[in-house]
C-alpha cells in the first residue's frame, strides 16, 4: 500500500525539520548532545530562533528526534544484514548482526556517541525509542527461537539479576533464561568493544576487525550451545 502524498506545506516542514536535525547532528562533534543549541542551529541555518522553535519546541525535542532517526538507521541496517543470510544459517545470522552493528558504528561515529555515549543530564528518552533501540536483541531473539535447542546450557553461564531478566524476557519472549543471560553479556561486550575501538582505547592493533570477529565467534558459540 503506497504512502499518502504529502502536501506542499508538509513537504516543506519535513525538509526544514531534516535540515535542523542535520545541523544539530553536526554539533555532536563539538562535545556530544549537551552541546546542541537551538540558537546555534538557527544561526547556522540563517533562521530566527523563533522559527526553529516552530519545528522543535525545546532542545530535548531535537535530541528525541535525533535519537529516533539514528536508532532507526541502525535498526534498518541490522534488519537488512540479518535478512540477507539464509534462515537455516543460524550462526551466519547472528554473526551478521554483530558485524553490522560495528560497521554502522564505524560509518556513523557521531551517531554512535549519541546513542551509546554519555547520557545527557536531565534528559530521559521517550518510550518511542524502545523498539528501534532494542532491534539487535529482538533479531537475536528471533534467531535463538529458530535455532535447534541444545542439550543444555553451556558451561559458561551468566546469572542475571531478577530485574534484568524481566527486562530481557520482555524484549525477547520465549527465549530460555540462560540464552537471555548470554545475550545480555554478549551485548555488553559488543557495545563496550565497539566504543573502545571508536574512541581509540584498544591500542595500536593493525587489524581490529580480526580482534572483533574473534570475540563474535566466542559469543556465537555460547549462544547456540
Amino acid at each position: 500500500m503506497s504512502k499518502p502524498r504529502l502536501t506542499p506545506r508538509e513537504r516543506v516542514r519535513a525538509e526544514v525539520s531534516a535540515e535542523i536535525l542535520d545541523a544539530a547532528h553536526r554539533q555532536l562533534a563539538d562535545g556530544g548532545a549537551t552541546h546542541i543549541s537551538l540558537r546555534a542551529v538557527a544561526r547556522e541555518l540563517g533562521m530566527a530562533s523563533s522559527a526553529v522553535h516552530r519545528y522543535f519546541a525545546t532542545r530535548d525535542d531535537v535530541i528525541t528526534a535525533l535519537l529516533l532517526r539514528e536508532y532507526t538507521s541502525l535498526a534498518d541496517a541490522l534488519t537488512a544484514a540479518e535478512a540477507a543470510v539464509p534462515r537455516v544459517d543460524h550462526r551466519g545470522r547472528i554473526e551478521a548482526l554483530f558485524l553490522a552493528e560495528r560497521r554502522w558504528a564505524l560509518d556513523h561515529p557521531r551517531s554512535w556517541g549519541l546513542l551509546f555515549g554519555e547520557p545527557v543530564p536531565g534528559y530521559a528518552a521517550p518510550e518511542a525509542t524502545t523498539d528501534p533501540a532494542t532491534r539487535f536483541f529482538q533479531l537475536l531473539a528471533a534467531v535463538s527461537r529458530d535455532a535447534p535447542a541444545p542439550a543444555g546450557p553451556p558451561s559458561e553461564v551468566f546469572d542475571l539479576p531478577p530485574q534484568a531478566l524481566l527486562v530481557a524476557a520482555a524484549i525477547a519472549p520465549g527465549v530460555p533464561g540462560w540464552r537471555l543471560a548470554v545475550a545480555m553479556a554478549a551485548g555488553a561486550w559488543m557495545f563496550g568493544s565497539i566504543s573502545a575501538e571508536l574512541w581509540g582505547h584498544l591500542g595500536p592493533h593493525d587489524d581490529l576487525e580480526t580482534l572483533y570477529r574473534a570475540g563474535v565467534q566466542h559469543w556465537v558459540s555460547l549462544l547456540l550451545g
